[in-house]
């Protein structure tokens, strides 16, 4: 004779296996009206948006990481006076930035910066670094 079966799993898993069958009949007429309007069926579950989210607060984390080794230093650390005569600077945006905070993608869209592959000149003075100081705080790699 087979184990018995407590009666809570059973109603457990008969309330389960009708919660399944209702969510598929849904999803079937949600995906119907889409295809009748022409639409692409695009289904995000919850694990995406939980997984875009951690990615954004650990770049969050490492912004705020580098932001407090940089304020360490002082700006005469970041150029030294001997370069900051006649020189210029390039800029280039080399990422698309899709998983970047909103400071960062601001401030590059500030500087004109707006999609991949952008560049600008700037004079390497104590004016030109500050225009992108917050950009090196959230982007320079020690």
């Amino acid at each position: 004779m087979p184990p018995l079966i407590p009666e809570t799993l059973l109603k457990k898993r008969r309330s389960l296996e009708e919660l399944a069958v209702v969510r598929a009949e849904t999803v079937g007429r949600q995906t119907t009206k889409k295809r009748i309007r022409g639409e692409d069926i695009k289904l995000k579950r919850p694990e995406k948006f939980l997984m875009e989210y951690r990615i954004r607060q650990g770049s969050l984390n490492k912004m705020n990481r580098r932001k407090s080794q940089i304020e360490k230093k002082t700006k005469s650390d970041l150029v030294p006076k001997s370069s900051m005569k006649k020189t210029v600077g390039v800029a280039i945006r080399i990422h698309g930035g899709r998983h970047s905070s909103k400071v960062i993608k601001a401030q590059l869209d500030k500087l004109g910066l707006k999609s991949k592959y952008d560049a600008i000149f700037f004079k390497l003075d104590r004016d030109g670094i500050g225009i992108l100081r917050i950009v090196f705080i959230h982007m320079i790699k020690f």
